[in-house]
């Protein structure tokens, strides 16, 4: 009887299979993600960074410098390690790309306008997303910021992430008629 009995317990540990969920854990980060990123915009942005990569014409006479590409980082203590990718698809998924968009926006402009006084001639770039081009006050923002700041419009040089057009190819195909 015992080894029936013991047959049987084996036959049915081999089938006894835990169940982890992966996605549950994976939206409760996520919200988690948006619920800190929305009070770091009520409160000014505050672990929100850019962080400037400088661009460099590589020329036989001397190598010059002639601006930076505009890159956000998200320093939270609360979530030290957020995934650059997680992070922007996060402000994508819940349409918090338009008031960090601006914000980064800002940020850049405010940062070649020091350069510009400064006496460096130099050019921000900025990425953005899909998303945001569907911001109906993005360009008379945009024209704002470049009389605050004193600056030209050819200072600004807008990419368009790749992400994004590969997540909205409709509005990625209208753009490329």
């Amino acid at each position: 009887a015992d080894a029936a009995l013991h047959s049987t317990m084996k036959q049915a540990q081999d089938k006894i299979a835990f169940y982890e969920n992966q996605e549950g854990k994976q939206i409760s980060k996520r919200f988690v993600l948006e619920h800190e990123i929305r009070k770091d915009i009520n409160n000014n942005y505050e672990h929100f960074r850019l962080v400037f990569q400088p661009l460099v014409k590589l020329q036989e006479s001397g190598n010059s410098w002639y601006g930076a590409e505009t890159l956000l980082r998200y320093y939270n203590p609360n979530l030290p390690d957020v995934p650059q990718i997680e992070l922007i698809e996060t402000l994508e998924d819940s349409d918090l790309i338009i008031p960090v968009g601006r914000w980064i926006l800002r940020e850049a402009l405010k940062e070649c306008s020091q350069w510009k006084r400064s006496g460096v001639d130099a050019h921000i770039h900025v990425n953005f997303s899909v998303q945001q081009l569907s911001d109906v006050g993005l360009l008379s923002y945009v024209k704002e910021l470049f009389e605050k700041y004193e600056l030209e419009p050819s200072c600004l040089i807008c990419e368009l992430t790749e992400t994004s057009l590969l997540n909205d190819l409709e509005t990625a195909s209208m753009l490329c008629w």
